[in-house]
């Protein structure tokens, strides 16, 4: 039988015949899939051909997309159709159609700044023993520890310096609520600060009657009373001198049972002013002028009462004592004489001294190499120098 021959027919048509394959596979014999063609709208390409087409398939799971392979000077793409005993020639583009996976818009886009140590605790806590996850576990909630302590030591920083802030501002104010009613215009020491402007007339009834012991003081009734400790070091120390003029007497011992009960209200602490009583030894009206003067009052929304007495408070105690002891002495204290009874540092009195307007003069104690501190008000006064409290 002799061998057939084929007639080359060479095609021309205006468009090359597109030939599909998958980049994944084959098809089957027996499966058809419909390829749709679709023309891509370039504003920078005007030209229209091939080469702007793509081309689409798809099956019930998967998609498939290609662009035609473009043809270069140096070789072409045929298609040979067999047709009998003739052979067509098209000019071909091979369309490779590849799976198009289109991620989803829900998906979680992993952090950019997710450091190295991050990623390796989420691989641990999905795919790691039980025990790796415990690890990761524990060093997440002490990170979380740290964080909410920096946050809280930051706080409290801040906290602290505004306080600070807020304190220098307003020392000042704070200062003058604290000394007693000053006469700016005093021409001397005797003027500046008042007896009636710290012991109202209405108060000596119930102050005599309470003096009356110190007037007829023996030497055995003191020494009685410093046994007992009835009185402070000072008063003790003071009823000894006082005046033989029957008036100024009778003056001196209201103002030193006036400085006991200051001494007294002075050792007090916090919460000895949430009993219902706080003075229950002290009459009125004198008990109420020394709460509403020395101690805070407020009231809760339930309308409960609450009394207070913060530092500031007993440092008003302090002061309204160092100057009735300046008035007792001449205008001129030993601090000494101060220190026993209110049991404070020395640098605490002598800035309420200060506070006050005061001096404070050092002098040496004869035959020795010690000094002592004295507080002497006199004219003119100090001004500008407020009450430091050292900071716990």
């Amino acid at each position: 039988m002799g061998r057939s021959k084929w007639h080359l027919a060479v095609e021309t048509p205006t468009r090359s015949v597109p030939l599909i394959k998958f980049a994944n596979g084959c098809l089957r014999q027996s499966r058809r899939m419909p390829v749709r063609v679709y023309e891509r709208k370039d504003k920078n390409t005007s030209e229209k051909g091939d080469s702007n087409k793509v081309f689409v398939a798809g099956t019930e799971h998967v998609d498939y997309v290609g662009e035609p392979t473009r043809n270069n000077s140096s070789f072409q793409q045929i298609l040979a159709v067999e047709d009998g005993n003739k052979l067509r020639l098209f000019p071909t583009d091979v369309v490779t159609l590849s799976p198009f996976i289109q991620w989803s818009e829900s998906r979680p886009k992993e952090k950019q700044n997710d450091t190295c140590q991050a990623r390796v605790d989420a691989l641990a806590s999905a795919f790691g023993s039980k025990r790796k996850r415990r690890a990761v576990e524990s060093r997440q909630k002490l990170h979380v520890q740290e964080s909410r302590l920096q946050l809280s030591a930051n706080a409290t920083l801040e906290e602290i310096q505004q306080s600070a802030v807020l304190e220098e501002r307003v020392d000042v104010a704070c200062t003058a609520s604290v000394i007693p009613p000053r006469n700016k215009d005093a021409a001397i020491p005797q003027d500046v600060y008042r007896i009636e402007d710290i012991i109202q007339e209405e108060d000596y009834p119930y102050l005599d009657h309470l003096a009356n012991p110190l007037l007829n003081a023996s030497t055995e009734d003191i020494a009685q009373w410093r046994a007992n400790a009835t009185y402070s070091d000072y008063v003790l120390q003071r009823v000894q001198r006082l005046s033989k003029e029957p008036q100024n007497r009778v003056l001196e011992a209201r103002l030193l049972v006036y400085c006991q009960l200051l001494v007294n209200l002075s050792r007090m602490r916090s919460k000895d002013f949430q009993r219902k009583d706080p003075l229950p030894n002290i009459e009125e009206p004198v008990k109420q002028k020394l709460l509403n003067m020395f101690t805070l009052s407020s009231k809760n929304e339930q309308g409960t009462g609450k009394r207070t007495f913060p530092e500031r408070s007993r440092d008003k105690v302090f002061a309204y004592l160092i100057v009735l002891m300046l008035i007792l002495e001449d205008y001129k204290v030993d601090l000494l004489m101060v220190q026993p009874d209110t049991k404070v540092s020395t640098s605490r009195l002598t800035n309420i001294a200060y506070a006050l307007g005061c001096h404070v003069v050092t002098r040496k104690l004869p035959g020795s190499h010690t000094g002592t501190k004295y507080l002497v008000l006199k004219l003119p006064l100090l001004e500008g120098l407020h009450i430091k409290r050292k900071r716990k």
